[in-house]
């Protein structure tokens, strides 16, 4: 195979053409259409049965779920992957939605109501992805070269820069 990636896109709709919309996402192509026509069958058990706080998770954790689920089989089956990678996109989206519940310095307008109810949102992801890296880790050798990166830093923003 040598090369093989997954990028990740929120709320996947389990009835469309996935391949039309999302074959750039998914290489080699082929696998695109393998992955799409058994799309569910890699959605763990306690992901679905899960109880979540908001929305936004109920989107992010399945859908996070289905990328490490196909990587781990990926993975699993393919000695010869030269290259891999996977985005989890979550750690970009919950991050912007859910920062002020975890910061109250910068944030002290949310509510302590709401600070309890939302602020394990981001690190209980964390945890989550953290194990999911710790399971992908477990198909590398001493040759393996992995990186972890982030689009971003996050930290909020109050202040803009002016150009005029």
């Amino acid at each position: 195979m040598g090369t093989a990636f997954i990028h990740g896109v929120s709320g996947i709709d389990f009835k469309k053409n996935r391949c039309n919309s999302y074959k750039y996402l998914v290489y080699p192509e082929h696998l695109c259409f393998e992955i799409s026509n058994n799309l569910e069958s890699y959605l763990s058990p306690e992901v679905s049965n899960r109880s979540y706080v908001t929305s936004y998770e109920r989107e992010i954790y399945p859908t996070e779920n289905i990328y490490f689920n196909i990587s781990q089989k990926l993975l699993k089956r393919d000695e010869d992957i030269n290259f891999f990678a996977l985005y989890f996109r979550g750690t970009d989206d919950l991050e912007h939605n859910f920062w002020k519940y975890i910061d109250p310095d910068k944030f002290p307008w949310v509510s302590k109501e709401e600070r309890d109810k939302y602020g394990n949102v981001i690190y209980d992801y964390y945890r989550k992805i953290d194990e999911y890296i710790g399971s992908l880790l477990k198909y590398t050798d001493e040759n393996t070269t992995v990186i972890v990166i982030s689009d971003h830093g996050h930290e909020p923003v109050f202040e803009f820069f002016n150009y005029d």
